[in-house]
């Protein structure tokens, strides 16, 4: 029983179904606007047809829907919702100073190399509590740094990019929205960094081992993998295929982690060691120049858009030249990923020096 056979389903794969199950249980239809007779030929074409329209409004409405919140993205008016955004007051455009410097600080952390799951721990630890009053989690943590919003901009993001998670990265459509928490050059390295597909999701050996895949055997030059025989860690080089290892040499884990953490210590008080931090931030990538080149790139995009719109190139040119871009907008997101170690060492050599 229902009101229209368009509140009944609005899928004709559903209205399908229905008719199978008339078919094989004899269910009849009972339609407040009108009888609609599944057991008929004729029935059965007016109640396809009439959920062909309502399939064909509801892709009409998301249409809309999605139309409008480009339009809403593009000229930077915050979206709503029941939840303020962390950072920021109801109004959504109002930053919270006391939660903004929190944000400053876990970016900067991250920026310096610390995990999302050690950034994560520390604010659960510390008793900091999320806008809903619940424990933070890494997806969290990920979600907050890697939105453009902590950095004054708009962005958008179409639902048809979900594919079954809420994807990081959006199209920012709107500078300068609102105040900025951090910079647009922070913001784009967190982005780009978060945004590494390299990333694991999931906790690895390297937090149990110290040195696993960075020692490297003496003998033949393969990564050193950590191992536990007879209860004692161990690092390993190993045989197994893809690894390249000779399988001859063996060092105890505990000893080797302690001697190089003496090691980096004693390093550290060097001024010359921290010198060296100094050049090898110095002589990496650009960070700046890298997200300046992506910001280029998002406005030529924009102009391409705008071109196709106004007739002045083909869809065939349009996909083509916006290929190239999202290409080189990769490389650089990968470009500029690999650039927060050169950050980091800086970033540790100031920290030293004051």
């Amino acid at each position: 029983v229902c009101w229209h056979v368009d509140r009944l389903t609005r899928s004709p794969r559903e209205l399908e179904d229905v008719i199978d199950l008339a078919d094989r249980l004899g269910v009849e239809l009972a339609t407040v606007t009108g009888e609609i007779d599944l057991s008929s030929v004729t029935g059965r074409l007016v109640a396809r047809m009439l959920g062909a329209a309502a399939r064909h409004e509801t892709e009409h409405k998301s249409e809309r829907q999605r139309r409008k919140a480009r339009q809403v993205a593009e000229a930077g008016i915050a979206h709503g919702g029941y939840i303020r955004p962390y950072g920021f007051e109801a109004d959504r455009v109002t930053v919270v100073e006391g939660e903004a410097a929190l944000i400053r600080d876990m970016a900067r952390r991250v920026l310096a190399g610390e995990s999302l799951r050690s950034v994560t721990l520390d604010l659960n630890r510390r008793g900091i509590p999320t806008v809903t009053g619940k424990q933070w989690s890494t997806q969290t943590v990920r979600g907050l740094l890697g939105s453009a919003r902590i950095s004054g901009r708009r962005e958008y993001k179409p639902s048809n990019s979900y594919q079954g998670y809420r994807p990081l990265i959006g199209e920012i459509t709107h500078d300068h929205a609102w105040p900025a928490i951090i910079s647009i050059d922070e913001s784009d390295r967190l982005r780009a960094l978060l945004s590494r597909p390299e990333r694991r999701t999931t906790p690895g050996s390297a937090r149990t081992y110290l040195l696993s895949g960075i020692l490297r055997c003496s003998k033949c030059g393969a990564r050193m993998v950590g191992r536990i025989h007879n209860g004692k860690r161990r690092y390993n080089c190993i045989t197994n295929p893809g690894r390249g290892g000779c399988g001859k040499i063996v060092i105890y884990a505990d000893q080797t982690d302690a001697h190089v953490r003496d090691w980096v210590l004693t390093a550290l008080d060097s001024p010359k060691f921290i010198a060296k931090l100094h050049r090898a931030g110095a002589t990496g990538p650009d960070a700046d120049q890298l997200a300046a080149k992506l910001r280029g790139i998002e406005e030529r995009r924009d102009q391409l858009a705008t071109d196709w719109a106004a007739g002045e190139i083909t869809r065939r040119e349009w996909q083509t030249a916006r290929q190239a871009l999202d290409a080189q907008a990769e490389q650089l997101h990968a470009q500029l990923a690999h650039s927060q170690n050169g950050q980091a060492l800086a970033q540790l050599a100031r920290l030293d020096g004051d």
